[in-house]
């Protein structure tokens, strides 16, 4: 959580991603190797969940859809503004380019969000409604897929849902309509291979 920054700051590491520069918390990041060296020198399979959080101090407000409600688990990045989608680029290619090689460390693995389709708590979108919310979900997805891939073949990306298969929360989708419609969307707007990512604990 909270890696990008904002503004340049004392320890902060400079990427440009498309001619445009972006910076990270060098503290965080340096926490961040240490834990995939160590883990890839005892031959563990890293896994990175990336997700957006609300950040008092630091928050890059293009990153979230427009009337974002604050304190929630995770939000879905605002991919439609093209602020937004380059700092999610960035984000990717920053982390594609640092763990892909192994050189200092291996990680491949990426889970995008946590139990999206909790939406109200886990992949706040404001005030988009469920397809747009969908549309913007799979294009954060793709966008991983594709930086990743980029930088090593055997990159994956795993959409993360919670086990409520069925429900009628109205803050929820149950998962088999979500994973049905992110199927469709995709087979309509162009798929990508992608992993499910189940997260126990979130449902029923």
């Amino acid at each position: 959580d909270d890696l990008l920054l904002p503004t340049y700051g004392d320890g902060a590491i400079h990427y440009v991603y498309n001619s445009v520069s972006y910076y990270f918390d060098g503290d965080k990041i340096a926490v961040l190797d240490k834990q995939i060296r160590e883990a890839s020198a005892l031959d563990l399979r890293v896994y990175l969940r990336t997700s957006l959080k609300w950040n008092e101090e630091d928050r890059i407000a293009s990153l979230y859809c427009p009337q974002a409600q604050s304190n929630q688990n995770g939000y879905l990045p605002n991919m439609e503004n093209a602020e937004a989608a380059g700092y999610i680029g960035a984000f990717y290619s920053f982390l594609g380019s640092r763990y892909s090689s192994g050189k200092d460390g291996l990680a491949l693995d990426y889970l995008i969000g946590s139990a999206v389709n909790r939406l109200a708590s886990n992949c706040n979108a404001g005030s988009y409604s469920s397809d747009r919310m969908l549309a913007n979900y799979l294009s954060w997805a793709h966008t991983a897929y594709n930086i990743l891939s980029s930088y090593n073949k055997n990159a994956a990306v795993y959409l993360s849902v919670s086990n409520s298969w069925h429900t009628d929360d109205s803050a929820s989708v149950g998962t088999k309509v979500f994973l049905e419609s992110l199927a469709n969307l995709s087979a309509r707007s162009g798929s990508f291979p992608f992993h499910i990512a189940l997260n126990l604990g979130t449902g029923n």
